[in-house]
């Protein structure tokens, strides 16, 4: 090499930062490389991306081997095409020192096909103890052959304590047969519990390795503690199957966002049979020949309804799956199912169970699955809030007594379980026997004599709340107990709990509201439904003029302002235009009304993404804004406040003075829960009120409620309370169309600001 050339690359090699000088460092210590190939590799390096974490994998492989120049060239260009995952995976595999440089080349493409959740399983399985060579190899033979939840499953396993690769192997090997159900469950299990290798052999061979009827005798084996580990794991894990579930509705993408009808019809034959391939096997199974041939032949819409169909099947195909215990446990966390998944898809499945095997007795079924009482609160409650515990309950007296010692357990906890059972104790007093309803207020009596504190307190509102409204379930002697004991401790004035200051709403002449909608089927037509009941009620729009999301010389605002003009020429001309426009850009409308000298607004918008809502909540807080209303399934709820308030509370772009500033009006128009009801209480530091149901949501019922409360108070003196409101929108609920409601002035609105919640978001 002559002088001018040595410069070259001597100034080639200053200019290499620290990765790609450690590079140069290995490559040089090569035994057979030679300054041809190195001069030519060092152009190459000098021109590339360089991750340290490449350099250090070659180094700890060169470590344990003799490793070629060329071959070290050759697996160099092979880990610069790889995610951060699969180096981190590599790195993990790089300490094994059995592996041979000739099988990394077999490591490294099976990671070019791996999505992140495999990468991260083999990186798991890589740092197990012990692990031989030909073990990673086979164990990452498997791991390609996984779905991303049983990779999860993968990762929790080798954890395991006392864990060889040998016996890694094997439970992966086991893990590869399991549902995605089961998976998760497994997964769960084994996070919540300090369990070692011997355990998860238990498990696999004990339960999880059955399958059908098999599966329901298998737990019944396992004994009271290990039952109770099961169902815990049923229940915490059951996020997974309630997503999934819920979302088989209808037909929706990888978020659960249903996927319009008009979209779908319009979209590709390979869109349309991917969704079809996600389906359940059986569900594929039944339409696939009829799917295919409509997609074949151009019949998109008939390929269309197949499709629906199948998701239908698919749903009902996945609940059928399940043992009786793990639909016991999504049951028990009904609020969190839309009412359909609950009532339609797992409540039958169920029954049919319970009548077949325990020939229909709820209570033998408890006592079986649930030895420990767990959840019977939960389940018992769950059913009450759906509509379906006269599926279930006895009608025996002694055997709802049974039932009744069974749910006391839980439901009697603690302040939070109390006010989830208040929700419900209505329908458990329609259904229960006299014998059995004396039985229950004997219980409660007995919890509040004995109890201290807030939930003594609770329980004796809960009592005097049923005396004042409910009486009409309750025996003469039920009433007489009541009375005796509320004369012994006293009546508690709840008025301060069941009123509003609307006076702070009505300082600035005006009430407002927000409404968010969203871009679906259900979304369109409720947005559009609750123009036309504004309309038809003497309300004209406007741009909002405290949502100003647009720019006022944009063509959105443009054609906004030339969609109100007509909409005001000809009222309700053009409301699916506007929802179209919403769609497109985060243009909100007013809507509004002037009553007794206060302006009515109603601003209308449309979900746009994660920073658009954040900007809106915080100007909704900031703004001092009367009411918010969700509007949409309550898969939205998430989206559309939860989760944009909790982080605008993290990045500390709120505070509790914002969030307490006046007392708000949530109206939550979607399918509920009364968990769902006491998280906004919550969130909200319990200075809200709110419109909740915990069964099904009805636009009959919001869309009047949310018009009408703007104008009964502003036509109302300051001091009227909840009651009247009630009073005065009896009409919104007649006919059973609120009987799922929770309203404001509620027992469990009544429950909460008694608790008066100070905690965090």
């Amino acid at each position: 090499m002559d002088e001018e050339t040595y410069r070259y690359y001597e100034g080639l090699v200053r200019s290499l930062d620290y990765a790609k000088l450690r590079a140069v460092r290995l490559f040089s210590s090569f035994e057979d490389t030679n300054v041809e190939l190195l001069t030519v590799q060092l152009e190459k390096l000098s021109m590339m991306r360089v991750n340290l974490d490449q350099v250090r994998i070659l180094e700890t492989l060169s470590a344990h081997h003799s490793l070629p120049a060329r071959m070290g060239w050759e697996l160099f260009d092979q880990l610069k095409q790889l995610r951060n995952s699969s180096i981190q995976a590599l790195t993990a595999a790089s300490q094994i020192k059995s592996l041979q440089p000739t099988q990394y080349k077999t490591i490294i493409k099976t990671f070019s096909t791996l999505k992140d959740s495999g990468n991260w399983a083999a990186k798991a399985f890589f740092e197990v103890k012990e692990l031989t060579g030909q073990t990673a190899i086979s164990g990452l033979e498997i791991i390609a052959r996984l779905t991303p939840v049983q990779h999860r499953a993968v990762e929790q396993v080798c954890k395991l304590t006392e864990l060889t690769g040998d016996s890694a192997l094997a439970l992966i090997n086991g893990i590869q047969s399991l549902s995605e159900a089961d998976a998760v469950t497994l997964r769960t299990l084994f996070s919540d519990n300090n369990l070692s290798a011997t355990d998860g052999r238990f498990w696999l061979t004990h339960y999880f390795d059955h399958s059908g009827n098999n599966r329901d005798e298998a737990y019944r084996q396992l004994g009271n503690e290990k039952s109770a580990l099961l169902l815990t794991s049923f229940f915490n894990g059951a996020d997974h199957l309630i997503w999934k579930i819920n979302n088989l509705h209808a037909v929706t993408d990888d978020y659960g966002r249903e996927i319009r009808t008009r979209r779908l019809i319009n979209g590709t034959n390979t869109a349309l049979q991917d969704l079809f391939n996600m389906l359940h096997p059986g569900a594929v199974a039944r339409y696939d020949k009829n799917f295919q041939e409509y997609l074949q032949t151009g019949q998109k819409a008939h390929a269309v309804t197949l499709l629906k169909q199948a998701t239908s099947l698919a749903r009902r195909l996945v609940a059928k799956d399940l043992s009786s215990a793990n639909l016991y446990g999504l049951l028990a966390r009904g609020s969190e199912l839309y009412d359909s998944s609950f009532r339609d898809i797992l409540v039958p499945v169920l029954f049919s169970y319970i009548k077949k095997n325990h020939s229909g007795s709820l209570l033998d079924f408890l006592k079986e699955t649930d030895p420990t009482n767990l959840y019977v609160a939960d389940f018992v409650i769950s059913c009450a809030q759906k509509g379906k515990l006269t599926s279930f309950f006895p009608d025996n007296p002694q055997t709802q007594k049974a039932i009744l010692d069974l749910t006391a357990t839980s439901a009697f906890k603690d302040e939070r379980s109390l006010i989830l059972f208040s929700a419900t104790f209505y329908t458990l007093l329609e259904k229960l026997q006299p014998p059995a309803r004396s039985y229950l207020i004997s219980q409660l009596i007995g919890q509040a004599d004995n109890g201290q504190g807030v939930f003594a307190l609770q329980i004796r509102v809960i009592l005097q709340y049923y005396l004042q409204h409910f009486h009409i379930y309750l025996s003469a002697s039920d009433t007489n107990q009541i009375r005796q004991f509320l004369a012994s401790y006293g009546m508690i004035d709840l008025s301060a709990y069941t009123k509003t200051d609307f006076s702070r709403w009505k300082a600035d002449k005006k009430l407002v509201s927000l409404s968010i909608f969203q871009d679906d089927d259900d979304g369109e037509a409720s947005f559009r439904s609750y123009i036309r009941h504004l309309v038809s009620n003497g309300y004209r729009p406007r741009i909002s003029q405290t949502f100003k999301l647009v720019d006022e010389q944009s063509s959105f605002q443009r054609s906004a302002q030339k969609l109100i003009s007509a909409e005001n020429r000809n009222p309700g001309s053009s409301t699916a235009a506007l929802f179209r426009l919403s769609v497109q850009a985060p243009v909100i409308t007013a809507w509004v009304k002037r009553v007794n000298g206060y302006e009515l607004v109603h601003n209308i918008g449309v979900y746009q993404n994660e920073l658009t809502q954040r900007s809106i909540l915080r100007t909704f807080l900031n703004a001092r804004i009367e009411m918010f209303a969700q509007r949409g399934h309550s898969y939205w709820r998430q989206e559309q406040l939860l989760e944009p308030m909790r982080s605008l509370a993290k990045a500390g772009e709120i505070s509790t003075e914002d969030l307490t500033s006046i007392t708000r009006f949530l109206s939550i128009g979607s399918c509920g829960g009364i968990r769902v009801y006491s998280a906004l209480n919550s969130l909200f530091k319990n200075q809200v009120d709110i419109l909740a149901t915990v069964g099904t949501g009805k636009a009959s019922v919001n869309n009047p409620y949310n018009q009408k409360l703007f104008e009964i108070i502003a036509l109302a003196p300051d001091e009227i309370g909840w009651q009247e409101v009630a009073r005065q929108s009896s009409d919104i609920f007649e006919k059973g169309r609120g009987a799922d409601y929770l309203q404001p002035g509620s027992l469990p609105s009544i429950l909460h600001k008694m608790m008066d919640f100070r905690t965090d978001i």
